[in-house]
């Protein structure tokens, strides 16, 4: 019987904060045994994690160094695991796909070499607990918080001669709204890296972040995925905006958008197919005249419907064209379609949804009014 064996920071680590259930920025061993849950900590984190991890046992990192190098001549973490396999009987270890290659090298010098799930570790993860969810959705809450903070910023804002926006007589721009974004988040427990707010051509990059003035009448993507200090669950949600006067083509682009969403959760329930789900956005988007090309200079739908979230924030299941398998019961997904065209604009609508067998439970909330 293989038992589960993991080296990593949890507070990066998705498999690891399952599996410990406690955030710790440095890494450390932890494996399975006979059902149970054992991290080996150090004696800055022994305490901390007695009263508040989901691990079964803790370990002494420092007892075992030493009695690592009294066996084996060694107190590097390789001689620890081949301690560990001596003591417990272990006949083999898995790890998972990310397991660091330094040691899982070390480690395969001196014992058989674990195998590796492909796949993911804990493929578990992508049914969510009632506590998952519930975490989930303070993640939300504090993603709906910048957004309002980004919106209200952006209302409040003069249109200046040149087109950019003014508040309290200083440009706006996509590094001022961010920092509004990360104040507010920060204000619900979370903290938000690397959002988004990116204007006009620039938000038909989907992952481009934005910078330098925002400008009016053209749309601005804004893309907020925070992290919950307390739990390490993420929420995840963008709304487009535009301050001014759209023009009929924008107010198009972004009914389309609006709409393609909106079929796509009516759609999500448990046994629906994520292919399907991608293939009818995107017969949904043709039918209104917007084409997609992914060659030299990609536009139009050229992204995933959607994503699994959690405690990472892409995870399983995928909602694409690569996925077959039927949508599960307390699985979460974001449904976010998007078009993109340089010289109009880009338009991106994202939320958050738990799966269940009659329909899909929004996770998120927040107004989607786009005029500013």
């Amino acid at each position: 019987m293989k038992e589960q064996l993991l080296y990593a920071a949890s507070d990066v680590s998705a498999d690891m904060l399952y599996f410990s259930g406690v955030l710790i920025p440095d890494p450390f061993l932890a494996f399975s045994y006979q059902g149970r849950r054992i991290g080996v900590l150090s004696m800055l984190e022994i305490n901390r994690a007695r009263k508040s991890s989901a691990l079964d046992g803790i370990l002494s990192l420092e007892a075992l160094r030493q009695e690592a190098k009294e066996v084996f001549g060694s107190s590097e973490v390789m001689a620890i695991v081949r301690l560990l396999k001596k003591r417990y009987a272990i006949e083999a270890f898995e790890v998972g796909y990310d397991f660091p290659a330094g040691l899982y090298a070390a480690v395969s010098q001196v014992m058989p070499a674990p195998a590796i799930a492909m796949g993911g570790l804990f493929k578990e993860r992508a049914i969510k607990t009632p506590e998952a969810l519930v975490a989930i959705k303070q993640a939300n809450v504090a993603a709906a918080a910048g957004i309002h903070a980004a919106k209200e910023c952006l209302r409040a804002a003069r249109i200046a001669v040149d087109g950019t926006l003014e508040l309290s007589g200083r440009t706006v721009t996509s590094e001022f709204v961010r920092s509004r974004i990360a104040q507010a988040c920060l204000e619900h427990g979370a903290v938000a890296q690397n959002t988004i707010v990116a204007c006009g051509d620039a938000a038909c990059d989907p992952h481009e972040r934005g910078s330098g003035p925002l400008y009016a009448h053209k749309f601005i993507i804004i893309d907020v995925f925070p992290r919950m200090e307390s739990s390490g669950y993420y929420g995840d949600m963008s709304r487009t905006v535009i301050k001014g006067s759209p023009s009929s083509e924008q107010e198009r682009l972004y009914q389309t958008v609006y709409s393609a969403q909106k079929m796509a959760i009516a759609a999500l329930r448990a046994g629906a197919i994520p292919q399907k789900l991608q293939e009818s956005v995107n017969d949904y988007f043709i039918e209104n005249q917007y084409f997609t090309q992914k060659e030299a200079a990609p536009e139009g739908f050229i992204h995933s419907l959607g994503h699994g979230l959690g405690l990472a924030l892409h995870e399983s299941p995928s909602v694409s064209l690569s996925n077959q398998q039927p949508m599960l019961e307390n699985n979460v997904v974001t449904i976010e379609p998007g078009l993109y065209y340089p010289g109009l604009g880009a338009v991106r609508i994202e939320d958050v949804l738990c799966v269940t067998a009659q329909e899909a439970l929004l996770l998120s909330e927040c107004p989607y009014d786009a005029v500013l």
